[in-house]
């Protein structure tokens, strides 16, 4: 699986055992080491549960065994801890008790496996790895693309909110569904004052028929960038001069909408 192959590569794969029996603690280590991926796989052992809070604390791991049944507490319970505590490596639970409840608990909570030890072989320790192995890689593939995310989201948001362009999403019928801060500086609206409204009775009435069709032809046109002029009305009743951009990028779900984008030319010509 991915996650094998990750491994692979890598270092040698790290891995805690947690079990208060030393003797099945022995068994499951090598067992790791001959399921065939792993034969130098560096493994750590643990006889309860405040030693392994202590092993995780101290060592970065990349897969653990716990079993559920540590004396007086229980596997499950140090999974949620070592969870709360910001520890996300993958955990197969074992058990000598095979009841359902308690898979569907150690799935709920976290656990990557769960495996009975009345029937382990190297077969079962070694499937059970991979695709806890595999699960790991996902979350952190996952988690990678998030963070690029949020990245470029606050890197766009950055760039909107300090631009002096104003930036309005529509919708198909053209009302006003977002737009950037610059429209405050620019115009006095405040943005909830003109979400909602149709961007052509934001208009100079002369301007309102060109500027539709040009949004008519959009529709019709997605991905084709049209170039408009147009007079939008200041809060105070005056009108500023505007060069616009208009984009049809309905069919795009991320953005779902016609993107017009404009900049004040008032400086540069008389209003009309």
């Amino acid at each position: 699986g991915a996650g094998e192959d990750f491994r692979v590569m890598a270092d040698p794969l790290r891995v805690l055992i947690v079990d208060d029996s030393g003797e099945h603690a022995d068994l499951v280590r090598e067992m790791v080491r001959s399921a065939g991926s792993w034969p130098d796989a560096l493994v750590m052992q643990a006889g309860s549960y405040a030693a392994a809070l202590d092993c995780v604390q101290r060592q970065a791991f990349d897969l653990a065994f716990f079993d559920y049944w540590l004396g007086a507490e229980d596997g499950l319970r140090l999974l949620r801890e070592i969870r709360q505590r910001g520890f996300d490596f993958p955990v197969i639970v074992l058990t000598g008790h095979g009841a359902e409840d308690i898979a569907v608990d150690a799935m709920k909570a976290g656990a990557a496996d769960y495996l009975s030890k009345t029937n382990l072989t190297v077969e079962t320790i070694g499937r059970a790895m991979r695709h806890a192995l595999a699960i790991g890689f996902g979350e952190l593939q996952k988690r990678a693309a998030e963070q690029a995310l949020r990245g470029s989201e606050e890197r766009f948001r950055a760039l909107v909110e300090n631009s002096w362009e104003v930036l309005l999403l529509l919708d198909v019928e053209g009302r006003i569904t977002y737009t950037t801060p610059s429209i405050t500086r620019q115009f006095g609206w405040r943005p909830d004052q003109v979400i909602g409204t149709r961007l052509v009775d934001l208009l100079h009435p002369e301007d309102q028929r060109p500027v539709a069709q040009r949004l008519n032809n959009a529709l019709g046109r997605p991905g084709e960038r049209m170039m408009t002029e147009a007079r939008i009305r200041h809060v105070d009743g005056s009108f500023r001069s505007m060069d616009a951009i208009v984009v049809n990028r309905l069919h795009e779900p991320p953005v779902d909408a016609v993107v017009f984008n404009a900049r004040d030319i008032t400086d540069r010509k008389s209003t009309r």
